[in-house]
């Protein structure tokens, strides 16, 4: 990887710093090696990031309580996220003085608060200038970190990015734009690729897996990471992005409630999202709800009747392990919870003749994202509940195991 020394496995999750019932201090840091503050943004009109005194505040507290744990675990600043949108980004990449101005900015920031790394979210270039303003934009953060750890003695930063599910984003075809893929390998230490939100409340006429697996009649992870690797990422620099809710939506017809069958509108929730533990409790008060495995989308849902109302939620729980090509898959993706650390899945598998067990937890409203495993002649515990369905293979680089 392009940064600091990099470690033979990291497992990660974004704190949102507006949750107020979750503190750092809650956070089981035994469960991590990398843990995100979740965010901060730039300056629209001086493109350097905006700490406001209550944000001063809770990132001295995040880092200083992570750093005092029994089992510290690193830190890294993310910078934008969808609320701050893509302009300030379009605007800020377009100019050298105006990306010099947000670089030195980040690097500031990030060494005051202590962070050891920072991950940049631009949710989304616009259009392959702005690709191409990123490849630049990456290039020169790394030549900053590298110059700042040269002067000062510190530890190099790590350099992380939030990236869309697939390496082109194609959501209008008359709008080519594709990810600077020699940048990515020249200059970040990994990508969290965030493969969710396939469907959503934006489409009330049909039910669907958000993050699915596999998907013969839509977008799903299998592809989207698929298009990572054949356009040229290394495998040990790709992480799997996992959403931690669900969907919901009123069924036409409750006899049809499968994914892919008619809706009429969304059902449970915030706008038909539903968190970790409201689906819990929706699956506990609902002594009729039906909770199905979908073998096909390697997903899961639940439907119930409810006081008249039929509905379906999407909540994306997998059990499948898989190989493409140096990429491992496994585990479980959950519905985020606001105030909850300890929902987990275990898979097992062996390599080396050792044991390894893997676990899912969640932590606030985050995504786990990052799981980097060391390769190894890596097969399936006997009798273990999961699938395999492509040949596993290894090389010399990381291998990349993600809760799936």
């Amino acid at each position: 990887m392009a940064g600091t020394s990099s470690p033979s496995v990291v497992k990660g999750a974004y704190w949102p710093s507006w949750v107020s019932d979750f503190p750092p201090s809650s956070i089981d840091t035994s469960l991590f090696t990398h843990l995100y503050y979740a965010f901060l943004v730039p300056d629209n009109k001086t493109f350097e990031l905006d700490v406001s005194d209550s944000a001063s505040t809770l990132m001295r507290s995040f880092t200083s309580t992570i750093r005092s744990k029994n089992l510290p675990v690193k830190t890294l600043l993310a910078i934008g996220g969808w609320s701050a949108g893509g302009k300030v980004f379009s605007e800020m990449a377009k100019e050298e003085e105006t990306r010099k101005s947000f670089i030195n900015s980040c690097v500031r920031v990030a060494r005051e608060y202590d962070f050891d790394g920072i991950d940049l979210d631009w949710e989304f270039p616009q259009d392959s200038q702005d690709m191409t303003n990123l490849g630049q934009l990456l290039e020169e953060l790394r030549a900053q970190v590298t110059k700042e750890e040269q002067e000062t003695g510190n530890t190099k930063l790590y350099l992380t990015a939030a990236m869309a599910p697939t390496v082109d984003i194609n959501s209008h075809p008359d709008i080519p734009r594709s990810y600077p893929v020699n940048s990515i390998n020249a200059n970040l230490d990994w990508v969290n690729a965030m493969c969710y939100n396939y469907c959503g409340n934006w489409d009330t006429t049909k039910t669907g897996a958000h993050a699915a697996w596999s998907n013969p009649n839509g977008m799903s992870t299998r592809f989207a990471l698929k298009s990572w690797i054949d356009a040229g990422v290394r495998p040990g620099k790709l992480v799997m992005g996992l959403p931690l809710y669900g969907y919901s939506w009123k069924l036409k017809d409750p006899r049809s409630n499968g994914i892919g069958a008619a809706a009429v509108g969304v059902g449970p929730g915030d706008n038909g999202i539903m968190t970790y533990s409201e689906v819990e409790r929706f699956n506990g008060e609902n002594k009729n709800a039906k909770f199905v495995n979908d073998e096909e989308t390697v997903s899961a849902y639940s439907c119930a009747g409810i006081g008249g109302l039929d509905t379906m939620m999407s909540g994306q729980r997998r059990r499948r392990y898989s190989l493409l090509k140096a990429l491992a898959f496994v585990g479980t993706s959950f519905g985020k919870s606001p105030a909850t650390a300890g929902g987990q899945s275990q898979v097992q598998l062996q390599g080396r003749g050792l044991e390894y067990h893997f676990l899912a937890h969640i932590i606030g409203s985050n995504d786990i994202r990052t799981v980097l495993l060391p390769p190894g002649d890596w097969k399936p515990i006997e009798n273990a509940s999961i699938v395999t369905d492509d040949i596993m293979t290894h090389d010399n680089d990381l291998m990349v195991l993600t809760y799936g």
